[in-house]
């Protein structure tokens, strides 16, 4: 225990003991030495000590480790430890307690050796006196507790800037250099220290440097020690901050710290949250147009009593019309007038088994009558538990009115009822069909066909779902022989292109292996906006037709060789005979009353020649041989009166007005029209004869034609050989020898040129006055077309 030291009023020493004085330690084995220190601790003026003396080291180490002595007072030479081993074991449990060495005079160097290892100072014995040994003790102990108010301050540096977790950097708020940072900042900016400062804080802040020294001046003078900013880390991203400044001092300068946090995620939490808060609101707000808006009605019940919370006009409507929606809400669902009723009692039944079994309950047509002033209505009646406590949750009432819907989807029913009985009977006309006829999609698939298409294929079709199973056909094109391509059949190009084909003479393999031959016709079927949703197919069986018109043609060719024969052989007979009686008329000396028979057969011959004459025209006609070109009809007009007016033992009078340019198309042949008609008319009349042509410009349903009468002063045609004359092989008015084929070839001539021809009293009514034939021909415009 130490003893306390005090002065007495008649200068000796009094001892107490005491916890509150400066405690000495004094490791000293002279008893001399020792009284002499207690003699000048007595004589100290400001301060109370008290004092424990040892005499070895082992008793000091382990008084200073128990007692923790303020000061301790060491003499280097002692029995169990002597010189600097001494200090060096003494400092080490010390702790913070200053030691002073006590040396002889001869050993002031080794005074000197001690305070380097770490004693406070030193005293030479013999020469310290109560003044030295006060100031030493004194100053010792204040500069210990410097020292260790320098390392305690050091460790809170160290504990508040250098080990914070908080980013912490210090700053010259005049040059904006960065001083000092902690290990946080480091790890947050991704710099090493020896990098970061040589960093000014403009590298690392996202402002013009002006700015950042603006920022720096207010945390300076504390005019603004919290700001928000967006500092660039080592990777170059921006990271959002906030920061708190304040000025410090460090070795008699004013520094900057600033605490810096890392605010992005909260930031971006934030914005996250008001465009959270946005969105709900945006939410709560369309929910709410949506409820008060919906076409059914929503109602929101009470789950204990089935008050009504809220409701929206589509339910006021369909529930209670008459009441408006204040008087609706805290009504009772169950007293509603509608609820009295069967169907109003089926809601209230879906609503209890909805809080009965806390499951959504739907009624999809409820069938309502007189009660809600229609003849017939259907709702569809839904409810659902609202979230909420375990017992009476709130429940959702949905009401939907679905009579239009149910009466629509009877009214679909129906036609579709009738659309199937109208499919089932074009299904019975299409069967009866003479023809195949197959109904397609816009695919191509066939969705309908009659029976007779696989008839005229030789057996079942095989399923066509889409154009490209029209591979499964075989057929080539009857006028080139080369195949038809998939895409080529009439029904493909309709759905395909819109195309409508008409007639497609088509050779086909049947799929029972024989060959025929078909018309194909199809068209496209559109919707009233014209698009295309599919095509409809016609094919005729006309393999017997084929056959006949190929027995025809050969008929044709045969008779074409049996006219040649006629035009060509029997003329040069016809011919050599002629010329031979001709001679013998001339050469012989023959009576008058037998030279008859000579010109008779001469006449037979001619009449003969001009037969077979007409018969090539005919031909010509038929075969379409004759070119057809711009003919003017007034010059040819003028050629025949000149010629038939030079008819030999025969008055003839041939009345014509000559006109020009009145140009028709037709063929060289047009002359032996007027040829024929005025022919005729000299033929079948006696004695003098006056013929008018007569050329006339006039319009007949809508097309422009030249119309040429050509009238005699004749013995004229009876009705009833009219609608005859122009038949083959009916003969003329008189008995006047004919083949019959002249006016046949008239009819044949004019029907080519798109014509028409017919004969007509000259005097209506009285045959005997003479006839008038009539042919119509179109007019032609200067491109060589007839005009319409």
């Amino acid at each position: 225990m130490f003893t306390a030291v005090r002065r007495r009023k008649d200068g000796e020493a009094e001892g107490v003991q005491s916890n509150s004085l400066v405690k000495i330690l004094l490791v000293e084995d002279n008893p001399g030495d020792v009284e002499l220190m207690k003699i000048h601790l007595e004589e100290f003026r400001n301060n109370d000590f008290s004092l424990l003396s040892v005499e070895r080291l082992q008793k000091a180490i382990e008084i200073a480790s128990a007692e923790s002595p303020d000061v301790i007072l060491l003499d280097l030479g002692l029995p169990d430890s002597s010189g600097l081993a001494t200090v060096e074991g003494l400092i080490k449990v010390a702790g913070p307690a200053p030691i002073i060495v006590l040396t002889g005079l001869a050993d002031e160097r080794l005074g000197m050796e001690a305070v380097r290892l770490g004693a406070q100072d030193y005293l030479i014995k013999g020469k310290v006196n109560s003044h030295d040994l006060e100031r030493a003790i004194r100053y010792s102990i204040q500069r210990r507790r410097s020292l260790e108010d320098l390392k305690e301050s050091n460790q809170r540096y160290h504990s508040l800037f250098k080990d914070n977790h908080a980013v912490m950097i210090m700053i010259d708020p005049l040059t904006g250099n960065i001083t000092d940072v902690n290990e946080a900042a480091m790890e947050f900016y991704g710099y090493a220290r020896d990098s970061f400062t040589s960093l000014n804080i403009t590298d690392i802040t996202a402002l013009p440097a002006e700015k950042v020294f603006e920022h720096l001046g207010r945390a300076a003078s504390k005019d603004q020690q919290h700001t928000f900013l967006q500092h660039r880390l080592s990777d170059g991203s921006l990271r959002d901050v906030e920061v708190f400044s304040g000025p410090i001092y460090v070795h008699g300068r004013v520094h900057l710290y600033s605490i810096i946090y890392d605010i992005t995620e909260r930031k971006q939490a934030e914005v996250e949250r008001e465009r959270l808060t946005l969105e709900l609101a945006q939410q709560h707000d369309l929910l709410q147009a949506v409820i008060e808006h919906a076409t059914f009605g929503i109602v929101v019940l009470n789950g204990s009593d089935f008050i009504i919370k809220l409701t929206n006009d589509a339910a006021i409507n369909l529930l209670e019309g008459q009441m408006n929606s204040i008087k609706l809400i805290g009504k009772s669902l169950r007293d509603l007038p509608l609820m009295q009723d069967h169907e109003g009692r089926e809601i209230f039944n879906i609503v209890e088994g909805v809080t009965k079994f806390d499951r959504p309950i739907v009624k999809k047509e409820l069938e309502f009558t007189e009660q809600i002033g229609r003849d017939l209505a259907f709702w569809q009646v839904a409810a659902m538990p609202l979230p909420g406590p375990a017992e009476h949750k709130d429940v959702l009432l949905m009401i939907q009115d679905m009579t239009e819907q149910v009466m629509a989807r009877q009214r679909i029913e129906e036609l579709a009822a009738r659309a199937d009985a109208e499919r089932r009977r074009l299904k019975a006309i299409l069967d009866n069909l003479p023809v195949g006829v197959s109904v397609a999609d816009r695919a191509g698939k066939v969705l309908e066909k009659s029976e007779i298409t696989d008839v005229i294929w030789g057996g079942r079709t095989p399923a066509i779902n889409s154009t490209n199973d029209y591979r499964n056909f075989k057929g080539w094109w009857a006028d080139t022989g080369i195949a038809v391509r998939p895409e080529e059949w009439t029904l493909v190009r309709a759905v395909k292109s819109g195309e409508t084909s008409v007639g497609d003479v088509i050779d086909i393999l049947r799929f029972d292996g024989t060959r025929g031959t078909i018309i194909s016709s199809a068209a496209p079927i559109r919707d009233g906006k014209g698009s295309i949703i599919g095509g409809v197919g016609v094919v005729q069986d006309i393999t017997r037709q084929r056959k006949l018109e190929h027995d025809a043609i050969e008929a044709k060719e045969q008779a074409k060789l049996y006219i040649d024969l006629l035009s060509h052989d029997i003329s040069n007979m016809n011919a050599s005979i002629s010329s031979n009686l001709q001679m013998a008329l001339e050469k012989m000396d023959i009576e008058a009353r037998y030279r008859q028979y000579f010109t008779k057969s001469l006449d037979i011959i001619a009449t003969s020649n001009r037969l077979i004459e007409n018969v090539r025209k005919v031909q010509r006609v038929e075969n379409h041989e004759a070119k057809h070109g711009m003919i003017d009809l007034g010059w040819l007009l003028e050629d025949v009166r000149t010629e038939m007016e030079k008819c030999p033992d025969r008055e003839v009078k041939i009345n014509y007005v000559p006109t020009i340019k009145k140009f028709v198309v037709a063929s060289e042949l047009l002359k032996d029209v007027f040829d024929n008609i005025v022919g005729n008319a000299i033929k079948h009349s006696n004695g003098k004869v006056e013929i008018s042509l007569i050329l006339n410009k006039m319009f007949e349903n809508g097309r422009e034609y030249y119309k040429v009468m050509v009238e005699d002063d004749g013995p004229g045609i009876p009705d009833e050989m009219k609608s005859k004359l122009f038949q083959r092989k009916q003969k003329g008015r008189s008995k006047t020898a004919g083949c019959g084929l002249g006016l046949f070839l008239v009819k044949k001539l004019v029907e080519d040129f798109n014509g028409r021809v017919w004969v007509e009293d000259r005097v209506p009514g009285d045959h005997t006055k003479g006839s008038r034939f009539v042919v119509m021909l179109p007019v032609a415009s200067a491109e060589g077309r007839t005009l319409t």
